[in-house]
């Protein structure tokens, strides 16, 4: 009875019942083949892992069961409860959105600024038109103005050179009052004026000059020169009547004085108080009974066209010092055109000085008639 082969088989090492639980024999096929073409057999030893003994070693789920119960797929889907699934991302964050208070009062606080900022706007433009529309009239109630300057000054040159005209033209004093400023008060200055000096009538050849100044806060007179035919020059000064007619002022035209100041100053009249149109500076000449510079202010006075100068004297503390310094501090501490009221007292030692009683007049002109009477005409010449 012929002997039955062993057969060989092939088995992964991953289905044996174990890695290292026990040595298994394992038959290698060697690559090398023997003269028949059978390859030799050989025998291999496993190693022996030495860690095999702290392993924990489970039986493989062929040969037992991890679980004391295996539930199946018909009680997993029995206990399964349904979940509805949100669908959109509109919903995320929901909860989160519920718990804020919509802002009201802020939306209500916008809504009224701007409100408040178109009414504005509105008035704005309103105001802006109504501006406009007033500077249209203004622009033409300015052009009319302008038109209406232009005659009336037309009307002032022609009144002006009409006076200039009757002025120099006149025939005697009577004939002239009719054309000069204050007649009333002039009057009598002008009869003691052509007393010592008689009345010529002048020649004119022709206006030099004419020009618009301010005096004070009045902005009606008019400075003027005039060329006689013998070539001497006459300065004037005129002013613009409220009924538009023109009016010459006759005391600066002749430059009237009460009595000559040379004369005065040299012949010392005493106890007699005359007001002269004189300019007048500080100084600092103290003799005599006015030797005391704690006591007494000097100013210096001179007059027009005269050589002669004296020296005015007033109390240091005076409303009369105080007036004077002001009237020359604005023009620069230069000698200033006043009229000052003058008196020489009878004793006085003084050779030069004389006394300042009053400030009449600011300037050489009366921009207004004075309050009280000048009393020049009461002097001699």
């Amino acid at each position: 009875m012929a002997k039955k082969k062993k057969s060989f088989e092939l088995r992964p090492i991953e289905e044996s019942k174990g890695v290292f639980d026990e040595k298994v024999e394992v038959v290698r096929l060697d690559a090398d083949k023997d003269e028949l073409g059978i390859s030799p057999v050989q025998r291999l030893e496993l190693p022996v892992d030495p860690e095999a003994e702290s392993r924990l070693v489970l039986p493989t789920r062929d040969l037992a069961e991890l679980r004391t119960h295996q539930p199946g797929v018909d009680a997993i889907m029995d206990n399964w409860v349904p979940v509805a699934a949100k669908q959109t991302e509109d919903e995320w964050g929901g909860e989160a959105k519920s718990e804020r208070k919509i802002p009201w009062g802020w939306f209500a606080l916008i809504v009224i600024v701007v409100g408040a900022g178109v009414l504005w706007s509105l008035t704005q433009v309103q105001k802006a038109q109504e501006q406009v529309q007033t500077s249209v009239k203004k622009t033409q109630a300015l052009k009319a103005s302008d038109q209406v300057e232009e005659l009336d000054a037309t009307r002032v040159i022609e009144e002006i050179e009409h006076l200039i005209k009757s002025y120099y033209g006149a025939e005697s004093p009577a004939e002239l009052l009719s054309f000069v400023r204050h007649p009333d008060r002039v009057k009598p200055l002008m009869d003691h004026y052509y007393a010592h000096f008689p009345y010529v009538k002048a020649d004119i050849n022709f206006t030099d000059l004419l020009q618009p100044i301010t005096l004070g806060n009045r902005a009606n007179f008019w400075l003027t020169v005039v060329i006689s035919k013998d070539q001497t020059k006459r300065t004037t000064l005129l002013e613009i009547m409220p009924d538009g007619r023109a009016k010459m002022d006759w005391e600066t035209a002749v430059n009237y004085q009460p009595m000559p100041w040379d004369e005065f100053v040299e012949n010392r009249l005493r106890d007699v108080s005359l007001d002269f149109r004189i300019d007048a500076t500080q100084d600092n000449l103290y003799t005599h009974e006015f030797v005391n510079q704690d006591e007494w202010i000097c100013f210096q006075l001179s007059a027009y066209e005269s050589v002669l100068v004296a020296y005015g004297y007033a109390k240091k503390d005076s409303e009369i010092a105080k007036q004077m310094l002001a009237i020359i501090s604005k023009n620069d501490n230069q000698s200033t055109s006043m009229m000052l009221r003058l008196r020489i007292p009878k004793d006085l030692k003084s050779r030069q000085g004389m006394l300042i009683e009053k400030v009449v007049n600011d300037r050489w002109i009366f921009v207004d008639p004075p309050k009280e009477e000048q009393n020049s005409e009461k002097s001699t010449h």
